[in-house]
């Protein structure tokens, strides 16, 4: 036994124009998940790569302050000291300033063609649908 409901032309328009909205809801969400999940990943390598560097500096300033005298800091240049950890601080604040950018950039270019043709189907329905 089959039941069989009779729907009106207005009817069937606005529940072919509901359909449409949720999937094109659905397509951005899935654009929003493919854009964070890239940007997760830039996030791990430049983090990745800032603890490489802060460790291979580490290393670094252990090495020099085993092979330098042991005197006061201050009577022998503490002002370069400062200056070297603001440079460090610029550059940090550099690194991630460029790292938003390039999110930015992924934002603005993406990739995603696929997603952005099948929205534009949905908008070109929609606009004959009225």
């Amino acid at each position: 036994m089959s039941v069989h409901v009779k729907i009106g032309y207005d009817e069937a328009v606005n529940a072919k124009k509901e359909i449409l909205f949720v999937e094109k809801d659905l397509l951005e969400a899935i654009k929003h998940i493919r854009l964070y999940n890239r940007l997760r990943k830039i996030e791990f390598s430049l983090k990745n790569k800032i603890k490489k560097d802060f460790l291979a500096l580490n290393n670094l300033i252990a090495s020099l302050e085993s092979s330098l005298p042991k005197k006061d800091i201050n009577a022998l240049g503490g002002d370069s000291l400062i200056a070297q950890k603001e440079a460090l601080k610029q550059a940090k604040n550099r690194l991630s300033t460029k790292l938003l950018l390039r999110a930015r950039e992924i934002e603005d270019n993406s990739t995603n063609l696929s997603l952005e043709r099948e929205l534009k189907e949905i908008h070109e329905k929609l606009a004959r649908l009225g």
